[in-house]
């Protein structure tokens, strides 16, 4: 699933190679049309098949040796990476529908969250549209699309959940598709980023921000636990984090590329710290296995704070464009982090970071947004901009 798991740490449950710089195993061209790459993080089923979403409106399977097996058409780029549970594959797509797949491409169910949408109040959808407006990209010279961003998560062993523009978080029965219960996080309705989930006490809990309107921690059967407001004329676009060993949570906002906060909450509520940075912020916080978090920066940095006081540990500049660190960092066992980056439109490259800072070897092969993936032999999986997957030994 999306960094790993449930608490979306982005903690690898394996260790990389020691390689001085890693070897391609195979390199696979998508059937783009046109061409754009894989943003999606991919899962692998027992049989070492690999599932993921692109944004050419497909999503993919490849078998082991990087041979396509299948090609699920949607409406839409999917930016959902893939949750896997009970031989099904749930993912987000078109504007706000989970779909859940077979591990043979067949689709079992789908959740219209565009429909559930159409049916709320004229008020509410006026305001969920509206705010695209308000949104517009002068870079990319674009409005806000009305989208599924989020990735898929699991609350005990048969509900999904996902946050889903202009409905909030929703939970589904994981059989199904039917919707068990939903819980409106307010405005702006245009919520981009998924949620994580921890079992606090012998309950799961969940932790969701909306886009404007703060970070919500809700009990498995929706009710608002506690909610904490974020600063105002932010926009929270990466995946709230846990740390659940701590007992804490981690969550970002941004205002554009210029500035951003991170913040540390406890279970109960309580605001523990905030770091404040002149950058902005995409991609979720990597907790690592012992002292500190990783925050990739739209200016290029990885920032390394330490978990105790927010202070910066670490900071490394590996990008050198706006935007260069759109994406969300991996880390093995050992806490040795894989990141992507973009250098130009084209450009960039895969990178492998040690805890301390150094890079240890960077790969140039393109411009790339999807989060390096490891399976048990240590064999790096990644994706560029061009409609590449790439898998490399480590």
């Amino acid at each position: 699933m999306f960094l790993f798991d449930r608490e979306r740490t982005g903690r690898l449950p394996f260790e990389l190679g020691q390689r001085a710089f890693p070897e391609l195993v195979w390199e696979t061209t998508l059937r783009q049309y046109p061409v754009k790459g894989p943003e999606s993080t991919a899962v692998f089923d027992d049989q070492g098949n690999l599932y993921f979403g692109c944004h050419d409106n497909g999503i993919y399977s490849l078998d082991p040796s990087g041979k396509i097996r299948w090609q699920f058409q949607t409406e839409d780029k999917v930016y959902s990476s893939p949750m896997l549970l009970n031989n099904r594959i749930y993912i987000c797509a078109n504007k706000s529908d989970v779909l859940c797949l077979r591990l043979d491409g067949t689709l079992d169910w789908v959740f219209h969250g565009f429909k559930q949408l159409a049916s709320l109040s004229k008020m509410k959808r006026v305001l969920a549209n509206v705010y695209s407006y308000w949104c517009y990209d002068y870079e990319f010279r674009k409005y806000m699309k009305i989208n599924a961003w989020g990735s898929p998560n699991q609350v005990r062993k048969d509900t999904i959940v996902v946050n889903l523009y202009g409905l909030g978080v929703v939970a589904l029965d994981a059989t199904s598709g039917a919707l068990k219960w939903r819980r409106d996080l307010g405005l702006p309705y245009n919520h981009l980023a998924g949620v994580a989930v921890s079992n606090v006490a012998g309950q799961d809990h969940i932790a969701a921000v909306s886009q404007s309107n703060g970070i919500f921690w809700l009990d498995e059967q929706g009710k608002i636990v506690w909610r904490r407001a974020l600063k105002r004329g932010y926009n929270s676009w990466g995946n709230p984090s846990i740390d659940a060993a701590d007992n804490a949570i981690y969550c970002s906002t941004s205002k554009g590329n210029v500035s951003a906060i991170v913040y540390k909450f406890s279970f109960a509520g309580a605001l523990l710290w905030k770091h404040e940075m002149a950058a902005g912020i995409r991609g979720s916080i990597a907790v690592s296995h012992t002292d500190f978090v990783v925050v990739p920066t739209m200016r290029g940095e990885l920032l390394f704070l330490d978990k105790k006081q927010g202070r910066v540990q670490v900071r490394k500049d590996i990008a050198t464009k706006d935007r260069g660190l759109w994406t969300s960092v991996s880390m093995d066992l050992h806490d040795t982090l894989l990141v992507n980056t973009k250098a130009s439109q084209h450009s960039g490259a895969m990178l492998r970071i040690s805890r301390s800072g150094d890079v240890q070897w960077k790969v140039e092969y393109g411009k790339a947004l999807a989060v390096p993936v490891l399976d048990k032999e240590g064999h790096i999986f990644t994706a560029t901009w061009e409609g590449k997957y790439l898998k490399y030994k480590s």
